[in-house]
């Protein structure tokens, strides 16, 4: 039997009853998730934390949030 990940994260502001007034503010609300096979996460996991490490000088614990890759993109601009 093959054991599985599923990453998942969301982006936007989620509210169960939105008002106009809330939705003007936050018109958009997504959420991803990826599955990867746990032999596939094992292939990529050293690369992921060697990235982490040396190009984002992260710790392996430390969370990559979209809004740090859009920094960076939009700095190298």
């Amino acid at each position: 039997m093959s054991i599985f990940f599923v990453f998942s994260d969301e982006a936007g502001q989620y509210q169960r009853d939105r008002n106009d007034k809330f939705l003007r503010a936050h018109p958009y609300y997504c959420r991803a998730a990826i599955t990867l096979d746990s032999i596939d996460w094992i292939r990529l996991k050293p690369k992921f934390y060697e990235l982490k490490k040396d190009l984002l000088n992260l710790e392996i614990q430390q969370e990559i949030k979209w809004s740090y890759i859009w920094s960076l993109y939009k700095h190298h601009q």
